[in-house]
């Protein structure tokens, strides 16, 4: 308490201090104001004033000086000096680890490297593979195509699939930052990025770690289900280009916008708020049999028929809504029977998805194929003298110069997977080049 009191003084003193210092200052602008104006008379008195404030300052200093002694002498002076003592150990460990804080962002890069590299292929039976994959409905794993991530599986943290949805996004809009600011720089791939992106958001090195093994697990438990997962997998493993993610998310707005026009004609007399209404609905639970017939047909155009006998298995596999017992038997049997004809439109919309990824997994698989053999590391990087050899064989050489200016104005010796893809899809109709490269 002693101590309390002779602080709460003290602090009264200082601000008294401040306070004259202040009043201190204000009459010396008084006196200078007075000694331009030539006042002597008012000059001389406002300085006599000063003087006595400044010695009443003084006074009082000395007086806060003497108690401070006092207050150091008491009883308490070790308990003050130890305080001090611990303070300045806080402060050492502090610039320590300021140290070490450095270091650890050089250390995190090359941790994180290996973290993301487990996205590579292997032969290692100690990792978990992330199986192939088709759309079916979320416990069908039927492979169609080859997707190879890697990772321990071990002290993973559990992401949703909304978790994961809004990181792939939020990296991808990241990236498309980030080419934009670096324009003059090599480009990253995705992989890269990837890298970059969890170190600048989470900065800790164990944080970036996991959130980097927890996104790779994701993907290997939401792609065989999920299209957004199944596109960011291809695109960490260089076999789609960056560019096909942002399609898709075109084609997705597309998609419900096409939805919106056959409740528009299916609903004529509803009102527009009440369309939208409708569609957010069915969109977050199921549409009826002519809708999802009709939706079908509009995703895949003349395949329709096979992706709907998918969309009816795959709706067959799901468990079934419970009806109400409280109904009546003839209400449960009309209730089921009206259930068996609606289907579920997140599982129809992946199914749409799923075939335009096909497709267009079908039309980069000869470009991925003769890609790869060039890039040894599999990093998804070539050089550019690389890239030429590749298109000598199918393209002009003055096509082959405009496709080099396009994708690398400033001359670097870097070509990742998606600038080629991006470059060459400008001839594609010109050459069919994509999925005919090499065929000779």
């Amino acid at each position: 308490m002693q101590i309390n009191d002779l602080q709460r003084n003290v602090n009264g003193q200082i601000v008294m201090i401040d306070n004259l210092n202040e009043q201190v200052q204000q009459l010396q602008l008084q006196i200078d104001q007075i000694n331009f104006q030539n006042m002597q008379i008012q000059s001389n008195r406002l300085s006599e004033k000063s003087e006595h404030i400044l010695q009443q300052v003084q006074s009082t200093q000395t007086l806060m000086t003497k108690q401070f002694n006092q207050f150091t002498q008491t009883e308490y002076k070790d308990e003050s000096n130890q305080l001090r003592f611990k303070l300045q150990i806080v402060e050492n460990e502090n610039y320590e680890l300021q140290g070490q804080i450095k270091s650890i962002q050089i250390e995190n890069e090359s941790l994180m490297n290996m973290v993301v590299k487990n996205t590579k292929p292997s032969t290692d039976n100690s990792q978990v593979h992330l199986q192939s994959f088709s759309i079916q409905d979320k416990k069908s794993t039927k492979p169609t195509s080859e997707l190879n991530i890697l990772i321990n599986p071990s002290s993973i943290r559990p992401i949703s699939m909304k978790q994961l949805r809004d990181l792939i996004n939020e990296i991808c809009e990241s990236k498309v930052k980030q080419d934009q600011k670096a324009y003059d720089q090599p480009r990253e791939t995705m992989e890269q990025h990837l890298h970059s992106f969890l170190t600048k958001k989470y900065g800790l090195k164990n944080l970036a770690i996991e959130w980097a093994t927890a996104i790779i697990y994701a993907l290997q438990k939401y792609a065989p289900f999920d299209a957004d997962a199944m596109v960011f997998a291809k695109i960490l493993q260089n076999e789609f280009d960056e560019d096909f993610k942002f399609h898709m998310e075109q084609f997705k707005v597309e998609f419900c916008q096409g939805f919106k026009k056959l409740l528009r004609i299916k609903y004529p007399l509803k009102h527009q708020a009440d369309i939208k209404k409708l569609l957010d609905e069915k969109m977050n639970n199921s549409v009826e049999y002519d809708e999802a017939l009709e939706l079908v047909k509009l995703g895949v155009g003349e395949d329709y028929k096979d992706i709907f006998n998918k969309l009816q298995q795959a709706q067959q596999k799901q468990s079934p809504k419970k009806v109400d017992k409280n109904l009546s038997r003839s209400e449960r049997l009309e209730k089921e029977k009206q259930l068996k004809s609606q289907y579920d439109f997140y599982l129809l919309l992946n199914l749409v998805l799923e075939y335009h990824i096909k497709q267009y997994e079908q039309k980069l698989r000869i470009f991925v194929t003769i890609f790869k053999k060039y890039d040894k590391d599999n990093d998804g990087i070539i050089t550019q003298s690389e890239f030429i050899e590749i298109m000598n064989n199918s393209l002009k050489p003055n096509d082959i110069e405009q496709v080099i200016q396009d994708i690398n104005s400033f001359g670097f010796d870097k070509i990742t997977f998606s600038q080629s893809v991006k470059g060459l899809s400008k001839y594609e109709n010109q050459y069919q080049l994509i999925d005919c490269i090499f065929l000779e």
